[in-house]
C-alpha cells in the first residue's frame, strides 16, 4: 500500500474571464457579462458552492444546468477544466482519465453548453464533476511551512481551516490514513480550496501530461 497522497486544486487563474454564462434551474438565463464581472449572486447559489467546494453531494438541480458562450475568445482559452456557476467541467482529456477512478457520488455527467444563442450546442464536450466525496485526513498541526496558514483554530471542539498560500514541496503537507480509503478524488473540510488524490490517479494524471493543471503536491501519512 502506498504511504502518501496528493493535495492539489484547480488552477484559480483559468476561471478568469472564462467567457461563460449560465442557466440555473428554474430561473432565466443571465445576461452576458458587462467586463466579465460576475453578476450579485444569491444566497442559495452562495450556500450550494459553499456545500460543494466542502465535498457535500448536491442533487443535480442544485448544480448549474447549463451554460452559453458569450465571448468565443475567452472561451477558446478553457482547456482541461473550468468552472460553470455551481460545479467544476473538465474536457474530454481529463474526463478520460477520471472516468478510471472512483471521483465521487457524484460521478461526472455531460454538460451542456450553447453558443450565444441558447440553442446551438458547442462541438466540445465537457463533463460536470458531480463530486460529493468528503474525507477528513489533513493535518494540519502537522503540516509545518510557511504557506500553510490556520485560518481558523477549532482547538479540537469544532474543525479548523488551512489554507496553502502557496505551493510547498513533496512531503511538507501530512494526512492520515482515512485518506487511502474510499474515493480517489475528494474534498477536506479543513483545508481550504484544495482537492485530495491517491496515489493511483495522480499518476494517472502526470502520464496523460495533467498533472501540472492541478498543482499536485504530495502529502505523507502518519497516524
Amino acid at each position: 500500500m502506498t504511504d502518501h497522497i496528493w493535495f492539489g486544486g484547480f488552477r484559480a487563474l483559468a476561471f478568469n474571464k472564462v467567457g461563460l454564462r449560465h442557466k440555473f434551474f428554474g430561473k432565466a438565463w443571465e445576461e452576458p457579462y458587462k467586463n466579465h464581472i460576475v453578476p450579485r449572486r444569491d444566497d442559495e447559489f452562495m450556500q450550494a458552492m459553499k456545500r460543494y467546494n466542502q465535498g457535500q453531494l448536491l442533487k443535480r438541480e442544485e448544480l448549474t444546468e447549463c451554460s452559453a458562450v458569450y465571448d468565443q475568445k475567452c472561451w477558446r482559452e478553457q482547456k482541461e477544466f473550468s468552472i460553470a456557476g455551481v460545479g467544476y467541467i473538465v474536457d474530454e482529456r481529463v474526463a478520460e482519465v477520471l472516468s478510471d477512478f472512483d471521483i465521487g457520488p457524484g460521478g461526472m455527467f455531460p454538460y451542456p453548453i450553447y453558443q450565444a444563442d441558447e440553442v446551438t450546442l458547442i462541438t466540445d464536450r465537457w463533463q460536470m464533476l458531480g463530486l460529493g466525496a468528503q474525507k477528513r485526513s489533513f493535518q494540519g498541526d502537522l503540516s509545518k511551512h510557511e504557506f500553510v496558514e490556520c485560518l481558523v483554530d477549532g482547538k479540537g471542539e469544532r474543525d479548523s481551516t488551512y489554507m496553502i498560500g502557496a505551493p510547498v514541496e513533496d512531503d511538507v503537507l501530512v494526512a492520515s490514513s482515512a485518506a487511502l480509503q474510499g474515493a480517489d478524488l475528494w474534498m477536506e473540510p479543513e483545508l481550504l480550496d484544495m482537492f485530495g488524490f491517491s496515489d493511483r490517479l495522480a499518476q494517472a494524471l502526470k502520464e496523460a501530461g495533467l498533472a501540472r493543471w492541478f498543482d499536485l503536491q504530495r502529502a505523507r501519512i502518519v497516524d
